[in-house]
This record gives C-alpha cells, structure tokens and sequence, in this order.
C-alpha cells in the first residue's frame, strides 16, 4: 500500500487515504473471462478484502469500529492487513490518529513485543509516529516498549535517527528520544553503528546542539566520529563551522531582542535536578518560566536563539578537547581530512 505523510511541518500530519481501500477487491466482480468461467480470485486479495473495514477505521480514527473488529478477530490486532505488510497500528501513526494509537497500544499492553512487528520497509509504528512528528504516540509507544528505540528499519535508521534528518522540525521529539535512545543491552547499537554519524550531524544541522552535548556526553566518541562520504561533512566540528549562523557572531537582534537575550536564563543541563534543593521551588520556577515564554513568545524566540548559541559554543569546544587528546599525527590528519570547512571554522567564529 502507498500510504503516504503530508508535510511534516504541520501540526496533524495526515496520511492520504490508503490505495488499498479504494482497490481493495483487485479484479474481484469483473467481467468472466472469454471461457466463461469466473476470474480467479487470489488469497491476498480476499484478505484485504476482509480487512478492509478494519484499514478505513485506523486510517479515520475510528476507534469504536476497529474495537469491535478486534472483538470478532483478535488476530487482526497485529495483522497484516496492507500489500505493504503494514498493521492498524502503522497505519493510525501514518495517518496522525493519536488516540486510535494510544488505545491500541494499551489493548496490546499484555504482549508488548507485538509493537515490534515492522512493514515491508522495515519499519515499525515508531518510525511512522517519528516521521509524522506526533510526539503523542512516540511517547505511548516508548513507554510501553522502550526496546523500540534500538530497531533500525531496513536502511539502519533508529527512530532518533530519523527524528534528526526528516523530522528536525519536531525538537520535543528528538529530545524525548536522546534520553530514551540507549546502546545498552541492544543487538543493533545506535550510538556505535555508522548511522550513529548521521544522526549527530541531523541534530547539527538543525540547530539542536544542546541535544548533542547530551548525546555525547553519553558517548564520548562521537565527538570525534568521521564520515568517510565526501558528500558529508566530515565530523561534527566541520559540520559546525557550515552552520555560521549557529554562533552569536553571526546573528543580529534589534534592541528590546538584545535585551531579552541578555537577560534569558539558558541551561545546558540535561541531568536530574539537585536532588538536595527544594522540589517545590524547582517545580515553582520551570512553571514560572514556561508561563512567561507562553505570554511573551518574542521571550521563547529569543530563548531558543541564545540556546543554540551557547551549546553551539560548548560543542564545539568539547570537539576541540577530544581533538586535543589525540597525537600530533591523528590531529594533523583530522584537519587535513576536515578540509576548508574546519579552517573556516577556526578563523570565523
């Protein structure tokens, strides 16, 4: 089936309506052949035949139909019921039905291992939610199944991977996924597969730099990752210094901007708050600011520019720490491979 994603920026994200519905039945009801007898009818066309009913609830939400779908056959909760191997549950990501999702999530609690299940690209209802940028179902999904977060589809993208290069629009999203992207007890080990590099210059790309000094402090040797495709910037410093705009420098504000800027509290932090301050003073602050950034959006505008220019900043002295720990012969190396994009780096920010 060619489901497909509207524009990603979009708040809801809908899928076009499923070929597979309109074409269900195949050449079922066409004129008998010149020999008379009926045309034959294949078993997968029988089979989406029948599950038709199921596929128009998932793709328009119709939780109360698929429920009684579900009922009558609770095999089809996890069936294949697309020519693209996709379940109800690919689908309803596909398509931005958020509380379809989250019901059918909850229905498959007892047997999680069931969110596993992938379509003909490999992917699964996380890469789906991912891509649609519906932070709603990736945390349901997760939540229920955090091993999700480690499965790459059949082009070794991890969801957080594909957060970072389709869906950098959706920030909360690849935040949430950082935090719960881990290559601890995992067969396929995001942070140390060489996908691993196209998912920090993503997040380089799209300015989310303090989502990288999260990352790598994790994982130390990304800061020092190399691509080996020409075509990419060669490490995450030379994917910087492309990013000139990334870098007080090189940004202008008028003056009530210039103010906010300077007055704007920016935390770099991802770990737990002090567990000795007082919680309901923690708590009492972050809604106190939130309040503020909600009423004065020029304030959460401003925010977000002095955040990535601080952790643009301090990324890119932490690659140049890791840098320093190497031989003379491996730096020189790195430079010379970093080419121009680095040098530009060096004398312009």
């Amino acid at each position: 089936m060619a489901t497909q994603t509207s524009a990603e920026q979009g708040n809801s994200n809908h899928a076009e309506e499923p070929a597979d519905i309109e074409n269900v039945c195949g050449g079922v009801g066409s004129a008998p052949s010149q020999s008379g007898a009926a045309p034959e009818i294949s078993e997968e066309e029988v089979e989406r035949r029948y599950y038709r009913p199921l596929l128009q609830a998932a793709f328009k939400g119709d939780w109360e139909s698929a429920k009684r779908f579900f009922e009558g056959d609770s095999a089809s909760k996890t069936a294949k019921i697309t020519s693209r191997s996709e379940t109800a549950l690919h689908i309803a990501a596909l398509s931005a039905q958020d509380q379809f999702v989250e019901n059918l999530v909850e229905l498959l609690s007892p047997y999680p291992e069931m969110l596993e299940m992938v379509d003909c690209d490999g992917s699964t209802a996380l890469h789906n939610a991912v891509l649609c940028g519906r932070i709603r179902m990736v945390k349901a999904l997760v939540r229920s199944y955090p091993k999700l977060t480690q499965l790459p589809d059949n082009k070794g993208r991890v969801p957080l991977g594909i957060s970072a290069v389709e869906a950098s629009m959706h920030k909360e999203i690849a935040r949430f996924l950082a935090k719960s992207t881990t290559d601890e007890g995992a067969s396929h080990r995001p942070f140390s597969s060489p996908s691993a590099f196209k998912t920090m210059i993503g997040l380089t790309f799209a300015g989310h730099h303090d989502i990288t000094l999260y990352l790598v402090e994790r994982y130390p040797h990304l800061l020092t990752m190399r691509s080996r495709d020409h075509d990419q910037p060669y490490s995450i410093l030379d994917g910087l210094a492309r990013m000139g705009s990334h870098f007080p420098s090189r940004t202008r504000l008028n003056i009530l901007e210039a103010l906010i800027y300077k007055c704007t509290p920016v935390d770099l932090n991802y770990k737990p708050t002090d567990e000795n301050a007082d919680p309901a003073l923690q708590c009492l602050t972050r809604s106190l600011w939130i309040a503020v950034k909600i009423v004065v959006p020029m304030i959460e505008r401003v925010h977000e520019v002095k955040l990535r220019h601080m952790a643009a900043v301090e990324l890119a002295k932490q690659c140049c720490i890791a840098i320093s720990t190497m031989n003379t012969t491996e730096i020189t190396h790195f430079f010379q491979e970093g080419g121009s994009a680095v040098s530009s780096y060096s004398h312009g920010n």
